[in-house]
């Protein structure tokens, strides 16, 4: 039973017919009278890669990113940016539901590159420097490939 005293769902709530999109289990158990049934975790697991690094040295791992975040932009030789991978490093863990919001990120003084342009090209644009001082990987994480689960 959860804090309010009501029956705690655990594990996958299975209705007749499933909606349209994938559902999953939520990560911890959910008091059902308080939220009702979910079709996705409230938040993904989040973690840095163990075998990422920079510039060819294992030095360079997610655990130093984490001492300067524009460390974040940095790419290994495999052209995988640190903030795809240090996820815990450079606050780049996303809420599914984060996923579906309308972003207002577009680039600094140009309102019409917004996420729709940042998608055109992503492994370029989403380093770009938005308007309000944020990288389009944070502000259009679809588009950046966060929100890939």
């Amino acid at each position: 039973y959860g804090p309010t005293g009501s029956p705690v769902a655990i594990g996958r709530y299975e209705p007749e017919s499933p909606p349209e999109d994938d559902y999953a289990p939520t990560p911890m158990p959910v008091d059902t009278d308080d939220y009702g049934p979910t079709y996705a975790p409230s938040m993904i697991s989040c973690g840095d890669n163990s075998t990422w690094f920079a510039e060819g040295d294992p030095d360079y791992d997610c655990e130093w990113v984490t001492t300067n975040s524009s460390r974040c932009l940095l790419v290994s030789d495999e052209d995988v940016y640190a903030w795809e991978v240090c996820q815990s490093a450079c606050e780049t863990c996303i809420d599914l539901v984060a996923c579906d919001d309308v972003s207002t990120f577009y680039k600094a003084g140009e309102p019409a590159k917004d996420c729709d342009w940042v998608a055109e090209d992503p492994f370029v644009r989403c380093v770009t420097l938005g308007d309000d001082g944020s990288y389009a990987y944070q502000g259009c994480p679809a588009e950046c490939g966060l929100c890939d689960v």
